[in-house]
């Protein structure tokens, strides 16, 4: 299983990336996130993932149903507002 795991993030690790550095470089204050919301919305959609919107008028709620109910259920939860600082180092 732990094979299957990793030959999936392999297989998508470039396109993580390139989402992140997206998000990185396009920031939105708390409750402003309309255009990274709508980036999600659009790579989800690409994806073939459902998702519930305008939770809190931005949020986005996702579940991915398993195959498998006899496994458990597994949550994550991530924020994609941005803090209002400039940030000091190269890193990209």
């Amino acid at each position: 299983m732990i094979d299957v795991i990793n030959d999936l993030a392999e297989n998508i690790f470039e396109e993580i990336i390139v989402i992140r550095r997206h998000i990185h470089k396009n920031p939105e204050l708390s409750f402003n996130e309309y255009e990274t919301s709508a980036y999600i919305k659009s790579i989800l959609n690409n994806w073939g993932i459902s998702f519930i919107e305008n939770i809190a008028d931005n949020g986005i709620v996702v579940v991915i149903k398993g195959i498998n109910p006899k496994f458990k259920t597994i949550a994550l939860r991530a924020d994609f507002d941005a803090l209002p600082i400039n940030e000091k180092n190269d890193v990209e």
